[in-house]
């Protein structure tokens, strides 16, 4: 295991285990009270019930520690692709060791004044506390076999990472914004993660993919990204789906479009037509991020009223796009859908089993829905045919890719 990954696994970990060792002392402290308060009024206040009592409370307190850190670092290995191994029982028995040994020789024991925290206490401790290295032995070797985390909960721990980012954004002067974070994802890693003003004035995917992996090679990587991915900058900057493509990546999950109607879903067109497989972030994480853009996407809203008052261009209107009108007269509704591929022996060419929901469709770009996996992607209209399915009595569309 490489540096890099150790340090991701124990920021991972010390996280979740400070959390848990907190609750967990509060937790215990109040038990102890209500137990040496239950004793006192019996009389009870020196002896070695009342020692019997207060090393299976904190026995319960180590227990729930070891295990929380235990819970962490099977998360964690799995989390970032790392090799479920010896190391986290070694982990485990340490800390159970430190915090038996903590307990047994510091005032923190919960023993009433005048009773020291002697051997005897120490070896209660480890009685209390015998069964959990065993338990944790064994949930290892089932990790190993029965990996916790699905796929679907995966990719949402990373969408979630990229929240996180685009929270810590930066803007570079006083006009609104958007909050963009982005992740980057290999062979089930971590391998950067960023947000925009990280660097100032420079966007999320850049400081991710130029700033952080320059020399790294990133092709057929995962980016996880919480706006849709430019398609102009100003010179001498390239766009950062320009910088997507370049790199190779495999696949871009997008939080939401682009809220510009100047430029919305052209940041998709660009990468579907270089052959990236684009995905959506699931509609709650879709909401977090509307939230989080609110003043951003109010702006570009004022914007769009302002030009579509202004008074018109004398230009003749363009003609309706026929495809788009009939798409749409769909929306919402179930479809057949057909993989055409386009070059190659076939082998992607089929039926969608669960069929689609159009959810959306512009002249650039449609957007169809799995209804069973709830997943959205995003395809070029110009790679899209229009037919009907006789068989099912509904839409049919044909993708070529």
């Amino acid at each position: 295991m490489d540096d890099l990954l150790k340090r991701r696994i124990t920021e991972y970990v010390n996280t979740a285990h400070s959390a848990a060792l907190h609750a967990s002392r509060q937790q215990t402290a109040n038990r102890i009270a209500e137990t040496t308060a239950r004793l006192a009024a019996r009389g009870v206040i020196l002896s070695s019930h009342t020692v019997h009592e207060i090393a299976k409370i904190q026995g319960d307190h180590i227990n729930t520690v070891v295990q929380a850190r235990a819970d962490a670092l099977l998360d964690a290995y799995e989390l970032y692709g790392a090799e479920i191994d010896a190391d986290i029982l070694t982990d485990v028995k340490s800390l159970r060791a430190t915090l038996i040994g903590h307990l047994a020789a510091s005032g923190e024991s919960g023993l009433p004044p005048g009773v020291p925290a002697h051997q005897m206490f120490q070896s209660m401790l480890e009685t209390n506390t015998g069964a959990i290295v065993n338990t944790i032995s064994c949930q290892i070797e089932k990790r190993k076999i029965v990996p916790k985390i699905k796929r679907a909960e995966i990719e949402r721990v990373f969408q979630e990472m990229a929240i996180q980012e685009a929270r810590q954004s930066v803007a570079e002067d006083d006009r609104s914004h958007p909050k963009v974070g982005a992740v980057v994802v290999k062979n089930g890693k971590v391998v950067s993660k960023a947000h925009r003003g990280e660097t100032p004035k420079c966007h999320a995917e850049y400081i991710a993919l130029e700033a952080k992996l320059p020399d790294d090679l990133v092709s057929g990587a995962t980016v996880y990204t919480t706006l849709e991915p430019c398609t102009t900058r100003n010179h001498p900057k390239i766009p950062c789906a320009r910088r997507l493509i370049e790199r190779r990546v495999a696949r871009v999950f997008v939080g939401i479009l682009d809220p510009n109607p100047g430029i919305r879903g052209l940041g998709i067109q660009a990468l579907n037509e270089a052959g990236i497989e684009t995905q959506f972030f699931p509609r709650d994480l879709q909401s977090q991020i509307e939230e989080l853009n609110r003043d951003f996407i109010r702006a570009q809203k004022e914007r769009q009223l302002q030009a579509s008052v202004a008074p018109p261009k004398v230009a003749s209107e363009p003609e309706a796009n026929p495809k788009v009108a009939e798409i749409i007269k769909h929306k919402g509704k179930a479809i057949t859908v057909f993989n055409r591929q386009k070059w190659g022996h076939g082998y992607l060419e089929g039926f969608w089993a669960n069929g689609a929901v159009i959810v959306d469709c512009t002249p650039l770009w449609v957007v169809l829905e799995d209804p069973v996996a709830k997943n959205q992607q995003s395809f070029p209209l110009s790679n899209v045919e229009v037919t009907f399915d006789f068989g099912k009595n509904r839409l049919q569309l044909t993708l070529y890719r």
